[in-house]
């Protein structure tokens, strides 16, 4: 049997989160209209992880450079690597 899991929201949305056969995977469902994720921001790692690949911003360049963004610039979308590109 697989191994389940329910949460529910402050909205009263119901998740089920079942453990796929492979024992890693997991499918998750439910009504995803309220639903947010985040993470708090690392950016000491980042940083490091960033001049380490030849960046050469100073770091509080760096904190506004990661939030910046252009929503009209759809181009990480055709990254064929995820889901064999979205558009």
């Amino acid at each position: 049997m697989a191994q389940e899991g329910k949460y529910s929201n402050r909205y009263g949305d119901e998740y089920t989160f079942t453990v796929a056969e492979n024992g890693v995977d997991v499918l998750w469902e439910g009504e995803f209209r309220h639903c947010r994720l985040g993470w708090p921001n690392v950016y000491k790692e980042a940083y490091e992880a960033y001049r380490k690949d030849g960046g050469d911003m100073h770091i509080e360049e760096f904190k506004n450079a990661v939030h910046e963004y252009d929503p009209n610039d759809m181009s990480h979308l055709e990254d064929r690597n995820i889901i064999g590109g979205i558009i």
